[in-house]
């Protein structure tokens, strides 16, 4: 195994009203479900890039585990439902309120985890801060003690903060530009690879050896922008797995997240190793 990823695998419920939002009515709508969550999506990127990839995820047999195609898998730690996600966009596709129902992942513990890990440790171990603050630690030490490399995405601005007690675990944090300026204290991860994914601006990469920026190399209409940031993440990881440099890992990953933006999906299904190769 190249890569293992621990943490989200959520259905995204979206709701796309038809008329302007006012208040208290019903209104006509168009409902979509997609297989979205974090991890799951960077599991689906390095899979269709060619990467062997075991995504570890709490759902329910729903249909959401056949959703990483191979040379990846998905891991079921079975539960009563998936984690969910309903964003409401308004008409002109402004979100306008969004909900999560993250119970499965919320309540996962080590013991339930322990009978899947890889007894070959894996190149590369990838966690999402949705999980308990019990696995992440000891995921991240399980992951040191085998001499893997780990990466972390905080997901939110709000979860920030779980990254801290692990920094000396982490080596390489990816964060949107609102986490970043929440994140602060780079005196602290100075040994680090830290990414900040700018979105229209770019990516600033930050490391030991290197600094660089990098503007975004998306042209054209952008038909959804989630997923983007999991797709660069998984991008970047497998420009790492095959031994590009740190400037060509992050034109990758833009790659990944500019087909991305193309897609009403999280992963664009046309997305594959020889696409890269070839840009």
């Amino acid at each position: 195994m190249e890569i293992l990823v621990v943490g989200g695998s959520l259905w995204d419920i979206i709701i796309e009203l038809k008329t302007p939002f006012s208040g208290d009515d019903c209104y006509p709508s168009k409902v979509s479900r997609i297989p979205g969550g974090t991890a799951r999506n960077l599991a689906e990127t390095v899979a269709r890039l060619n990467v062997k990839v075991a995504l570890i995820s709490p759902i329910a047999l729903d249909g959401i585990e056949k959703t990483v195609p191979n040379p990846g898998s998905i891991t079921p730690i079975i539960n009563n439902h998936t984690p969910t996600f309903i964003g409401v966009l308004s008409s002109q596709k402004e979100r306008l309120f969004s909900f999560h129902d993250t119970r499965p992942l919320d309540y996962l513990s080590v013991e339930e985890i322990l009978p899947y890990l890889p007894k070959k440790p894996p190149t590369y171990v990838f966690l999402d801060t949705n999980l308990p603050a019990e696995v992440i630690s000891y995921l991240l030490k399980w992951s040191k003690s085998y001499g893997s490399i780990t990466m972390m995405d905080p997901i939110a601005p709000s979860r920030v903060a779980i990254l801290s007690p692990y920094l000396s675990l982490i080596d390489i944090i990816s964060l949107s530009e609102r986490e970043y300026q929440v994140f602060g204290g780079l005196e602290k991860v100075k040994d680090k690879k830290i990414i900040v994914k700018k979105g229209p601006e770019g990516i600033e990469l930050l490391s030991p050896s290197m600094s660089l920026t990098s503007p975004s190399l998306h042209q054209g209409t952008i038909i959804s922008d989630n997923g983007a940031g999991d797709s660069f993440n998984g991008g970047f990881l497998y420009g790492l797995l095959k031994g590009y440099s740190l400037d060509e890992c992050v034109r990758i990953g833009q790659i990944c997240a500019s087909w991305c933006l193309k897609s009403p999906l999280n992963v664009n299904p046309e997305l594959s190793e020889l696409l890269i190769q070839n840009n």
